[in-house]
């Protein structure tokens, strides 16, 4: 009787694969090098999930080399002031998430050039994340995201301020056919006010009406009515210092 030779568990691209997810990033990467079939099926990992920024600290693949890679991207986490060039289409992009905390020294038509150019460029996309929110992402960047991201089902904003009425009505619409919201310290400027004066800085002094914290005990059954709308599909609420709705 031939006795079968034990195989070797790494020969097994399953098991590699599995094993390779508690990898880090780095190690992942040197793991591309020991053989074909362990690039083959380690690639994957390594470009899942991409972070772009201009920290001279962070590795970044080039423009080019993401060219290559870029349609396996899962999830992207970008910071708005990088090149126009990483502003592309990433065909299997799941979750986008958009950082504006860095882009002080950037033109404000910039910021939402840049952001509208990602979401344009992406109608696959299920979850849009944005942090540190700036007015300069107006109605024009919400309005036409319904029909634009026809996937889209989640949206997460945490920090930041959404001014003009225009603005926040276009955002309350985009939100009708989502299942999962998420606000988290976002301050609603319906008049267009982007500074805080002196009258900003005694908030106490006004009446809580003026300022809400929502919470989810005030929505129920897929419905919700402060913004006067509809949303038949949401089944998370998270809404925690939300500052600026009315009751």
């Amino acid at each position: 009787m031939e006795l079968l030779e034990p195989v070797n568990p790494l020969h097994l691209p399953e098991i590699l694969g599995y094993m390779a997810r508690y990898l880090s990033q780095n190690d992942q990467v040197q793991c591309l090098r020991v053989c074909k079939s362990w690039q083959e099926t380690i690639e994957p990992l390594v470009w899942h999930e991409l972070y772009i920024s201009k920290d001279p600290s962070d590795r970044v693949p080039t423009p080019d080399l993401l060219q290559i890679h870029r349609h396996q991207v899962t999830l992207l986490n970008i910071d708005l002031n990088v090149s126009p060039l990483y502003m592309s289409e990433y065909p299997k992009l799941h979750t986008l998430s958009i950082n504006m905390d860095c882009e002080e020294d950037m033109d404000v038509m910039d910021q939402e050039r840049n952001a509208m150019d990602l979401v344009h460029c992406n109608p696959s996309l299920v979850c849009l994340k944005i942090r540190d929110l700036r007015p300069s992402i107006g109605a024009s960047f919400w309005a036409p995201i319904s029909q634009l991201l026809p996937r889209l089902r989640s949206i997460v904003l945490h920090f930041g301020s959404m001014s003009g009425k225009e603005t926040i009505e276009a955002f309350w619409s985009a939100c009708t056919t989502l299942e999962s919201l998420e606000v988290v310290t976002l301050r609603f400027e319906k008049d267009g006010a982007g500074n805080e004066g002196e009258e900003g800085e005694n908030s106490n002094d006004h009446d809580d009406d003026n300022d809400v914290a929502m919470s989810e005990e005030k929505y129920f059954g897929g419905v919700v009515s402060s913004p006067t709308m509809i949303f038949p599909r949401l089944c998370t609420l998270q809404l925690y210092g939300v500052v600026g709705m009315d009751e």
